[in-house]
C-alpha cells in the first residue's frame, strides 16, 4: 500500500522524504481523529507543506476538508491516507527534513534456482497480491489461503497468506511460474520445506482452504449505471489484468450467467423479477458467488431467499413545510453527497483480510440497511460515527450500527452485499483490496 501511495505522489511531483532520525511531534491522528504526541521513527515518510506542490499536497491529504457550503454537487472528502488505509498523522509543527533522504525500495529477495520446496508462501495485503494470484490461476497453478496466522522456520505469516504446495501442483514448472509472477508484481515469496507449523495450523489442515479460479460475469447495458460498470471494468483491466465477460440483462434472464461462478451486479436501474431471483438463488446455493454493489442491493433487499432487509421505516416523521427555494438545503440533512465514514470490521472474516479491524469507507449513497440477522456483518458503521466530510444531521443519526459490507452463506455459495462501492472512481485503493477479498478468497 505504501509503495502505491508513493507512486501516486511521484506522479504528481509531490516531494517527500524519510524522517532520518527518531523524533516526536504533536499531531492529529487520522485513524482515531484525536490530537496528541506521536513518535516518528527514522524510516517514516514525511510530506512537507513547504514545497512547490504544497497546495496539491494539502488538498490530497487534508484530514477534514474546509467546506464553505455544505450544499455541494460532489464528494466532500477524499483524504488519501483513508483511501490507502495507512496510519497517518497531520502536524502543524515545522521541523527540518532532508528531501535527499529518499526511501530506498527493497526488491524482493530471489529464491534459489533448482528449488524444490514443500510449499511457497506469499503475503496478502494489496491488489498486487491479488494480481499475482490471478496470474497464477490463469497459468494453472493452484493456491490455498490461510484462514489463521501461522509460523514455521521460514517466518511468520498473517491470515490470508497464499500457500502454493507441491502436493496441489502436478505440473513440473509450477515453481518457475510462481517465481516469474512474483517478480512481475514485486511479491516476496517464502520457501517452506515442511508442512508442520510451529504456531498455528499445519499446512495440511482445513484452515488452508483451496481457492477456485473465478470465472466472472458482469452485468452491463442501458439499464446499468455506466460509471459503476466502468469502475468494475477498470479494476479487472488495469489492476488485475484478469478476464471477465459482460452480460446483458437478456442474457441474465436466459440463464447464461450459470456458466460462470461469479456474478457482479453494478449499480443500475434494472429490475430483477421473481423468476430471475429464484434462478440466482439456486445458482448461489450450487456454489456461485454473487457480488451486489451500491444500489444493486435494493434489488435484493426484502426478496425471498436473501438475508438483506430494508430498514423498518415505521411511521414517517412529519416534515415542516419549507419554501420552494430552500428545498435543496432542507433535503441535504437527510443524506450526504459523499463522505468518509469509519467502519468496525470483523478482522477474522476473509473479507477483511489485509485490512484489519477498521476501514474507512467512502459513503456516497443515502441508503442504509440494518445488520444481517443471518450472515456475517463484516463492515458496520461504528456506534460513535467518525467521519470526514459532510453528512446531514438527520442521516448521521441513523447511520450508527448500519451495514456497509455483509456476507450471506447459501448452500456452497455466497452473496456479498457491498452497500458502499469499494471501487468508486478507481481511487479508493483499500477498497480494491476488499473487493479482491470478495473475488478470490472463498
Amino acid at each position: 500500500k505504501v509503495k502505491r501511495f508513493l507512486e501516486l505522489l511521484d506522479r504528481h511531483d509531490i516531494a517527500y522524504a524519510e524522517v532520518g532520525k527518531s523524533t516526536s511531534v504533536n499531531a492529529y491522528d487520522y485513524q482515531n481523529q484525536t490530537t496528541g504526541k506521536v513518535s516518528l521513527s527514522e524510516n517514516d515518510i514525511v510530506i512537507g507543506s513547504y514545497q512547490p506542490k504544497s497546495v496539491l499536497a494539502q488538498v490530497l491529504l487534508e484530514p477534514e476538508p474546509l467546506l464553505t457550503d455544505s450544499l455541494t454537487y460532489d464528494i466532500t472528502a477524499w483524504a488519501l491516507p483513508y483511501a490507502f488505509g495507512l496510519e497517518a498523522y497531520a502536524s502543524t509543527n515545522r521541523f527540518r527534513i532532508n528531501l535527499d533522504n529518499q526511501p530506498q525500495e527493497t526488491a524482493p529477495k530471489p529464491l534459489a534456482d533448482n528449488l524444490r520446496p514443500y510449499a511457497l508462501v506469499a503475503p496478502w495485503n494489496s491488489t498486487n497480491d491479488a494480481a499475482f494470484l490471478g496470474e497464477l490461476m490463469q497459468h494453472g497453478v493452484k493456491a490455498r489461503f490461510s484462514k489463521q496466522a501461522f509460523s514455521n522456520d521460514s517466518g511468520a505469516f498473517a491470515e490470508g497468506s497464499l500457500v502454493m504446495t507441491r502436493a496441489d501442483n502436478y505440473q513440473k514448472d509450477w515453481v518457475n511460474i510462481t517465481k516469474a509472477a512474483s517478480a512481475k508484481y514485486g511479491i516476496q515469496l517464502a520457501a517452506i520445506q515442511s508442512g508442520f507449523s510451529t504456531t498455528g495450523k499445519d499446512l495440511g489442515s482445513d484452515q488452508m482452504q483451496l481457492l477456485s479460479q473465478p470465472k466472472v460475469a458482469v452485468l452491463y447495458g442501458d439499464e446499468v449505471n455506466n460509471h459503476s460498470y466502468g469502475f468494475v471494468w477498470h479494476y479487472f483491466e488495469s489492476e488485475l489484468n484478469y478476464p471477465f465477460t459482460a452480460l446483458k440483462m437478456s442474457q441474465l434472464e436466459s440463464g447464461t450467467f450459470t456458466n460462470y461462478n461469479v456474478l457482479i451486479l453494478p449499480e443500475g436501474y434494472y429490475k430483477l423479477n421473481d423468476n430471475l431471483l429464484k434462478k440466482i438463488n439456486e445458482w448461489v446455493a450450487g456454489g456461485g458467488k454473487l457480488i451486489a454493489i451500491g444500489s444493486a442491493n435494493a434489488k435484493l433487499a426484502d426478496k425471498e431467499g436473501f438475508a438483506l432487509k430494508k430498514p423498518d421505516s415505521g411511521t414517517a416523521p412529519v416534515r415542516k413545510a419549507t419554501p420552494y427555494a430552500q428545498n435543496d438545503r432542507s433535503h441535504i440533512s437527510n443524506g450526504t453527497p459523499g463522505a468518509i465514514v469509519k467502519l468496525n470490521m470483523d478482522a477474522t472474516h476473509p473479507l477483511a483480510f489485509g485490512i484489519g479491524s477498521s476501514y474507512y469507507s467512502l459513503k456516497t449513497y443515502t441508503s442504509k440497511y440494518p445488520k444481517l440477522e443471518s450472515g456475517w456483518n463484516v463492515g458496520v458503521v461504528a456506534p460513535n460515527v467518525k467521519k470526514s466530510g459532510f453528512i446531514g444531521s438527520e442521516y448521521a443519526k441513523e447511520l450508527p450500527n448500519t451495514l456497509s459490507f455483509g456476507v450471506e452463506n447459501k448452500g456452497s455459495g455466497k452473496i456479498y452485499y457491498m452497500i458502499d462501492d469499494p471501487l468508486f472512481r478507481a481511487f479508493w485503493y483499500n477498497g480494491k483490496l476488499l473487493f479482491s477479498n470478495a473475488l478470490f478468497l472463498d
